[in-house]
């Protein structure tokens, strides 16, 4: 096999759009989309959406948002089925959501996203799926409050919450997991729960943590200066089995870390 750093980015680009478009217009659009205009709309025809087209923005983060698809580390493990209660934890554009609806029919899926034009495309994008999937517009946080953001650099498809909201990019307003869990309805598990909240997530996995008791399984995306092993501890605490697949952690990037709770 060919070591992935000697091939040309622009390979990578074409193997994706091979492997994700479901038609040749698709296929241009998505080998062509940093030639477009910033913003500029893009409809795409995703062999993993079977309800129909989703819509990225022109050299924005939506591309990257789209390639984190492959692999499917995104959905929720096999051993869990049947899946009826998801929350999306930074839903950005909706496209996990939309994911985990077309591969679990019966599935409910809450996603979480903090910024407005964001939140405004994964409602466009999961709207074949009908009342199943609903978007909550706030960030995610372990109090009620206002917080600042600082918006990534443009691969990074995110925007970093701190608890200050002074000398940032702009603020939003928070919801707590506590809170969210009071839509749940009575008696059911939160089946699984994937939380890519950008730094907040060492705060949300220490404090006001009751609703992890309903939870069966979470799915972290780790980032610095929070550490893996700093999460694994957090997560036994809550009751969950950690682990970790290194082959699929990125330099620079979030690592991905999931818990399950055996008992």
């Amino acid at each position: 096999m060919i070591p992935s750093r000697w091939i040309p980015e622009k390979v990578h680009w074409r193997l994706f759009a091979i492997r994700l478009a479901a038609d040749p217009t698709s296929y241009m659009r998505f080998v062509t989309n940093r030639r477009r205009p910033t913003g500029e709309e893009i409809p795409l025809s995703i062999r993993l959406f079977p309800e129909g087209p989703v819509t990225i923005r022109a050299r924005t983060a939506d591309m990257f948002t789209l390639l984190d698809l492959l692999p499917p580390t995104h959905l929720p493990p096999p051993e869990l089925a049947p899946i009826r209660h998801v929350w999306d934890l930074g839903a950005n554009i909706g496209l996990t959501m939309a994911h985990i609806a077309a591969r679990h029919p019966d599935a409910r899926i809450v996603g979480v996203e903090m910024d407005p034009e964001n939140a405004a495309l994964a409602r466009r994008n999961t709207a074949a799926y009908g009342d199943r999937c609903r978007i909550v517009e706030h960030a995610v946080w372990p109090e009620e409050a206002e917080v600042g953001y600082v918006r990534g650099d443009v691969d990074e498809a995110a925007f970093r919450v701190d608890g200050d909201v002074n000398g940032h990019d702009g603020s939003a307003t928070t919801i707590t997991l506590n809170k969210l869990l009071e839509d749940q309805p009575p008696g059911e598990p939160v089946d699984y729960v994937k939380m890519d909240i950008e730094g907040a997530e060492q705060r949300v996995l220490r404090e006001n943590v009751e609703w992890a008791e309903r939870v069966r399984c979470v799915r972290v995306e780790v980032h610095q200066p929070y550490t893996v092993e700093e999460c694994f501890d957090d997560l036994r605490r809550l009751g969950f089995e950690p682990s970790g697949e290194p082959s699929l952690w990125i330099e620079g990037r979030g690592k991905p870390v999931q818990g399950i709770r055996r008992a």
